[in-house]
């Protein structure tokens, strides 16, 4: 939810350039069309290069003053629509946005100077507000993309026990999150109590015979919340998150149980191993191969065009391998690649398939 608001406030920030624009695109308009009334509060740069294009041709009867004003017009829009398309990426692009804004007020400076035109003020005014919803745009998509810590503040009023490890059968069935908007309903529904063990911050309740961790992102912290909840005496291991799906096979809220596990980092082809399973997990083999591909980085191609792609599940599943512990990986697919998709989704899919994660947790 929190990341929800982010992103809504973040478009609202970013589409001041859209509505920028297009109010510059009106004035432009109503300047070619002779009018002596426009909206004001747009670039004013295009519509100097248009009046002074227009002014150079009908004085000089060259053409290319109007061709050279009207293509350094479409490189100044071309720009600013660069900067909206790829500052859903990377944010700093609405600084780049942000400081193209702060070159068009050169242009109300210098009309304020030179011909001592107060009407200009305006037009700073709102320029530079413009600037400050940019700057707060790139501040909030910074934020919002920021992987979530392998605390919670759910239960916040439970007691944060420190549980000996000599001591701690705290569940049977372990559940493994990457982040906590993954975890919030499971824990919530089963109403599990926070507790300290090894440096983790683990979920569980007497007599539920659950045990749950946030992991952390990517396959290291996977692999070490996974050894903490065997060594607490977890006999069977749940995986649950979500996961994209670059190819188009799964929609996005798709519930998937994969049964073929890959490193999808794993590359030795120089050596001639062209094998994506390094620790040997696919030991079985399956009449309808439903493959997910392990990353360290978000997917955003078609790198796997025949399964799933997440940061997690290898690892979880290679080391329930080695300490023979059985391992259930559940997967929701939130996006198809799509940054922006992954965080407006990565909540409501969870909720979406509650049931049917509480299902395979209790079997």
């Amino acid at each position: 939810m929190k990341n929800r608001i982010l992103k809504i406030f973040t478009e609202l920030c970013r589409h001041h350039i859209s509505a920028l624009l297009a109010v510059t695109l009106i004035d432009m308009a109503l300047a070619r069309a002779g009018s002596f009334t426009t909206i004001c509060f747009s670039l004013l740069l295009p519509q100097r290069l248009l009046v002074g294009g227009e002014a150079a041709f009908l004085t000089t009867d060259m053409l290319s003053f109007r061709i050279y004003s009207w293509l350094l017009i479409a490189v100044c829009f071309a720009l600013f629509v660069l900067c909206i398309v790829f500052s859903y990426r990377r944010p700093g692009w609405l600084i780049c946005a942000a400081v193209m804004t702060l070159l068009d007020i050169s242009v109300a400076v210098w009309f304020i100077i030179s011909k001592h035109d107060a009407s200009y003020y305006v037009d700073i005014a709102v320029h530079s507000w413009i600037i400050i919803a940019l700057i707060a745009g790139y501040i909030l998509q910074r934020v919002s993309s920021r992987p979530a810590k392998p605390t919670s503040d759910i239960a916040a009023n439970a007691p944060v026990q420190a549980i000996p490890a000599a001591d701690a059968t705290i569940g049977m069935t372990g559940l493994v999150f990457a982040m906590e908007d993954e975890a919030l309903q499971v824990l919530s529904h089963y109403e599990l109590d926070k507790k300290e063990v090894m440096g983790h911050t683990v979920y569980s309740r007497e007599g539920v015979g659950i045990t749950a961790i946030i992991a952390g992102m990517g396959k290291v912290s996977a692999q070490v919340a996974t050894s903490i909840l065997i060594h607490l005496g977890c006999d069977r291991i749940v995986n649950i998150g979500t996961c994209g799906c670059t190819n188009g096979k799964y929609a996005p809220g798709s519930l998937v149980i994969p049964n073929v596990f890959y490193d999808g980092d794993f590359d030795l082809s120089m050596l001639d191993i062209t094998s994506k399973d390094p620790a040997g997990v696919n030991t079985v083999e399956v009449e309808v191969p439903v493959p997910c591909y392990t990353y360290s980085t978000f997917v955003t191609d078609d790198r796997a065009p025949d399964g799933i792609v997440e940061m997690e599940a290898y690892a979880v599943v290679a080391q329930c391998r080695a300490f023979g512990v059985p391992v259930t990986v559940i997967k929701i697919v939130s996006d198809g690649g799509n940054v922006d998709e992954f965080e407006g989704n990565v909540d409501s899919v969870i909720t979406r398939h509650l049931d049917e994660i509480k299902q395979i947790i209790e079997a």
